[in-house]
């Protein structure tokens, strides 16, 4: 019975969504904060984009952790993230502090 235990791949996690992991693409926006980015009629954007894969399965899990329990944001600064992959899209909105900071560090603000 050991000799199978030993066997396991301990450090791999278990992907709950392998399509979502495969094939999918993080696009995260910054909503709010003192210059109203992201908000009708502005002209400055903030936005990121990344593939899922490009995540360490520590990051990948923290993601789907959001998306599996999604909360409305009621603060001034927030960000949206949006899921594309080959089941559709899905989007939520998070606080800063509970976002992974590779997805973080993915976003360029723009004037449009």
């Amino acid at each position: 019975m050991l000799g199978l235990l030993s066997a396991c791949d301990a450090c791999k996690p278990i992907d709950p969504n392998p399509k979502m992991a495969a094939n999918s693409e993080l696009i995260i926006e910054a909503v709010g904060g003192f210059v109203g980015e992201g908000a009708p009629g502005s002209h400055f954007h903030s936005e990121g984009r990344l593939p899922l894969a490009a995540l360490t399965p520590q990051d990948q899990a923290r993601v789907q952790a959001l998306f599996s329990h999604p909360a409305p944001e009621k603060t001034n600064f927030y960000y949206r993230i949006t899921v594309t992959g080959p089941d559709g899209s899905k989007t939520i909105d998070a606080r800063p502090e509970t976002i992974p900071e590779t997805l973080l560090n993915s976003i360029r603000s723009k004037l449009d």
